[in-house]
C-alpha cells in the first residue's frame, strides 16, 4: 500500500515521501507534514481520516461545511475542480484538537481513495488555524480473498405484468454492495436480446438504503412524463405489448470486492399506463376480532411500492397511541396485513397512509406522477393523507 503526502499538490507516487504500511487486516496509515509550520497531521484509521494536532476554537467547531475544509475522493488524484466529481459523502466529528471523516457506505474493498485538507478553508472559520499549505493522503482498501457469495434476494414489483409507465425497480441484495458502479451491471433487453438505450436514469450519488442492500433504479422520468422533450424525441422505455428483462450482471462487486455469486433475470411483460392515484377507500379491509393477534388485512386492489408500503402506513388506536406491531407485504405487493405485538382490544382504530405512498407508475395519494405541475396548484391536491378507521368488538 503506497501513501503519498504532496504539499502544495505535488509529490508523485515512488518519491522520498512515499510511506509503506503493511496490515495483515486492514489498511491504515500514518502522514504527517514536518515542513508546515502547523502541527495538523492526516491519518487513515482503516474506518475514517482523521486530521489531528489542531486547536479548534469552539464557535469553529460549529462550522457545517466541513466538506471544504476535509474531502475525500475516489482515485488517486484529486479533481482539477472541486465541482467537477462528487466527493465521498460521509459526516464528520469534531473535537478541539481533531476533525474526523466517516464515509456514508463502507470503504470499497480494492479502491483508492485520495484525501485533502484544506488550513486555509479551515482558516476563514478559525483565524489561528496556522499554515495554509493543504495536506494530501492517498490510501488504498485492500481486496480480501474473491468469496462470490452475495446475490440477489428479490426485484420488486414482484409482479411479472407491469405498466409500460412503470418507474422503478427495487434491486435487494443479500449482503452490502459497492457504491459506484450500479449502472455498469444493469440492461434493459427486449424479445430479441436488444439492450433499450438511455431507459434508466443515471443518479449521482447512487440511491442506497443505509444499509447498502437494496438499490433504487429509476426509469427516465423525462421519458414517462408526456410533454417533456425526451418523451417527444424518444417515447416511453417500455412499449404496450412487448416483454423485456431487466439484467443484472455478475460482475457487481459486493462491499468487501468480490463479484455476485450469479446474476439475476427478471422477466416481465408490458400492459398500459397507469394515470390514476391509488384510493385507499375503496380497499377491502379484513378485521380481527378481539383478544386474539389474527392479523389485520387489507386488499390494496392493485400492487403498491413495495418500499413505501412498510413505512408509510401506521396503525393507532382511539387516544392516537401507536400500535406496535409487525407489517406484512405479499401476493406480489397487493395485499398488506398487521400482526399486533400485543393482543387486540375491543375499541376504535384508524390506519393513517401517508400521502406520498405510490402505485408502481409513482402515482402518489395527492397526484398522478404525469402531472404538468406548472400548471398544478396545491388546492388541486387530495388530502395530506388518508385514515381508515373501523372497530374491533
Amino acid at each position: 500500500m503506497d501513501v503519498t503526502l504532496k504539499r502544495g499538490g505535488g509529490l508523485e507516487a515512488g518519491g522520498r515521501n512515499v510511506f509503506r504500511v503493511l496490515s495483515l487486516s486492514f489498511l491504515a496509515c500514518f502522514v504527517s507534514l514536518p515542513l508546515l509550520s502547523s502541527p495538523a497531521e492526516m491519518h487513515f484509521t482503516g474506518e475514517a481520516v482523521e486530521v489531528t494536532g489542531l486547536d479548534l476554537a469552539p464557535q469553529a467547531r460549529l462550522h457545517r461545511d466541513w466538506q471544504q475544509i476535509l474531502s475525500v475522493y475516489t482515485g488517486t488524484e484529486l479533481p482539477p475542480d472541486p465541482a467537477s466529481k462528487p466527493a465521498v459523502l460521509g459526516s464528520y466529528e469534531t473535537t478541539q484538537t481533531s476533525i474526523r471523516f466517516v464515509p456514508r457506505f463502507p470503504w470499497a474493498a480494492g479502491v483508492s481513495y485520495v484525501a485533502r485538507f484544506s488550513p486555509a478553508a479551515l482558516a476563514e472559520v478559525d483565524s489561528e488555524s496556522g499554515s495554509d499549505e493543504p495536506l494530501i493522503l492517498r490510501f488504498e482498501i485492500p481486496r480480501q480473498p474473491v468469496q462470490r457469495t452475495a446475490v440477489v434476494e428479490q426485484v420488486y414489483p414482484t409482479i411479472n405484468v407491469l405498466p409500460m409507465n412503470l418507474l422503478k425497480f427495487y434491486i435487494h441484495f443479500s449482503a452490502p454492495m459497492s457504491p459506484g458502479e450500479a449502472y455498469q451491471h444493469l440492461r434493459l433487453l427486449d424479445e430479441a436480446g436488444n439492450e433499450v438505450p438511455d431507459a434508466f436514469l443515471i443518479m449521482e450519488p447512487e440511491l442506497w438504503d443505509p444499509q447498502h442492500k437494496r438499490f433504487t433504479l429509476l426509469f427516465d422520468p423525462g421519458r414517462i412524463k408526456r410533454g417533456l422533450a425526451p418523451h417527444k424525441q424518444l417515447g416511453l422505455p417500455l412499449m404496450q405489448g412487448r416483454s423485456y428483462r431487466l439484467d443484472v450482471g455478475d460482475g457487481w462487486k459486493d462491499a468487501r470486492g468480490n463479484p455476485l455469486k450469479e446474476g439475476f433475470e427478471k422477466p416481465f411483460r408490458v400492459v398500459g399506463p397507469d394515470y390514476r392515484s391509488p384510493r385507499p377507500a375503496d380497499w377491502p379491509l379484513s378485521t380481527p376480532a378481539s383478544g386474539t393477534r389474527d392479523p389485520l388485512q387489507i386488499d390494496l386492489t392493485e400492487p403498491l411500492d413495495h418500499a413505501l408500503l412498510g413505512r408509510l402506513l401506521h396503525l393507532e388506536d382511539a387516544s392516537g397511541n401507536t400500535i406496535p406491531g409487525r407489517i406484512e407485504i405479499s401476493r406480489q405487493e397487493t395485499h398488506w396485513s398487521f400482526i399486533p405485538d400485543q393482543l387486540w382490544q375491543a375499541g376504535s382504530y384508524r390506519l393513517r397512509i401517508g400521502s406520498w405512498l405510490e402505485d408502481l407508475a409513482g402515482n402518489n395519494l395527492r397526484r398522478p406522477f404525469d402531472t404538468d405541475l406548472r400548471q398544478h396548484s396545491e388546492e388541486e391536491d387530495t388530502e395530506s393523507e388518508a385514515v381508515l378507521s373501523f372497530e374491533i368488538p
